[in-house]
């Protein structure tokens, strides 16, 4: 059999087959995008998103401990990866509400708070999703580590704490924008109140199924425990936020 000889476009080695051995990259690899091949490329890249992307989303909305649980145990095929999750939710919504904004003529993404500072850091934090979230994420992940660690009768590191607590922040993600923001539109208080019972009754329920305490009273006294942690280590972060807001 005569295996043609291609040239790998990526790093330029001769290859007879259909990887190259050096980078890896296909060897069926186009010289030019074309129409074609760009469709076929972004449906491709789609399809392999969407599997796991709406495994997750729907495991989200209705169990969100129990793609916790397993993802944190090894499971990950069938699961974005948290971070991923957290940036195409955020992509996603703010696609949607950017069109539904348009469509009836209202900022459904505008974030009040960015206009009390001018300073760069903070603005930058308060102003940008994602590090607003990684920002809080942290004390979250450092009060499960220190209440949670020495509890159950599985022992989890940090990493896995903050994986939790991303995969969590998600769930709260997909619940603000399905079933808070539209309620946002007609009363901002009553939004924001649910949205605080939300947070709490399902974060409580989640942090009960997926670290597991038997003794019902150390349960709640370590929820408890959690809790005031909790607080204090956000109040500390935003104390320091606004404090850098108002140096200048």
């Amino acid at each position: 059999m005569i295996v043609k000889e291609t040239i790998c476009l990526n790093c330029g080695t001769i290859c007879n087959g259909s990887y190259c051995p050096n980078c890896g990259q296909s060897t069926q690899t186009p010289a030019r995008i074309t129409m074609r091949t760009f469709g076929k490329s972004f449906m491709m890249n789609f399809s392999g998103i969407t599997s796991d992307f709406w495994e997750t989303f729907v495991g989200l909305i209705l169990h969100p401990w129990i793609v916790i649980k397993e993802y944190i145990h090894g499971k990950w095929t069938k699961y974005s990866s948290p971070i991923a999750m957290l940036m195409q939710l955020l992509v996603v919504f703010t696609v949607i509400y950017s069109i539904l904004g348009d469509i009836f003529g209202i900022d459904l993404l505008s974030r009040q708070n960015i206009t009390i500072t001018n300073n760069w850091f903070a603005k930058t934090i308060l102003s940008s999703d994602i590090l607003f979230k990684m920002t809080l994420l942290l004390p979250v992940a450092i009060s499960c580590y220190i209440v949670y660690r020495k509890v159950g009768s599985h022992k989890y590191n940090f990493a896995e704490y903050f994986t939790a607590c991303v995969y969590m922040d998600c769930a709260f993600c997909v619940y603000n924008y399905v079933l808070i923001k539209p309620i946002e539109l007609l009363n901002t208080n009553v939004a924001y109140g649910l949205k605080v019972v939300m947070m709490i009754i399902v974060g409580t329920i989640a942090l009960f199924k997926v670290f597991p305490i038997q003794s019902p009273w150390k349960r709640y006294t370590t929820w408890l425990k959690f809790m005031t942690l909790n607080i204090g280590l956000i109040g500390i972060i935003f104390m320091i936020i606004f404090w850098i807001a108002s140096s200048e």
